[in-house]
């Protein structure tokens, strides 16, 4: 599975994509880091939130009190 992390410090949310073929193989990630301005990231939550059957990232944006999406496009 892919995982993603919020870093309020660095105003990054990292999204680490699992690019293994097999499961009994060592796993490796690619990562994709994403800004939202100067707003921190403060939590996450993921969901299909445009109903395109991919889930998407919620992402809790601390300074703008507000929500950004991440859509996922792949």
């Amino acid at each position: 599975p892919d995982m993603a992390a919020a870093c309020f410090a660095s105003g990054e949310v990292s999204v680490l994509l699992n690019t293994s073929k097999d499961a009994g193989v060592p796993q490796v990630f690619v990562r994709e880091s994403y800004r939202f301005s100067d707003n921190r990231p403060r939590a996450l939550a993921v969901a299909d939130f445009d109903n395109d059957g991919k889930n998407d990232l919620a992402v809790a944006l601390w300074d703008a009190n507000a929500v950004g999406i991440l859509r996922n496009s792949q």
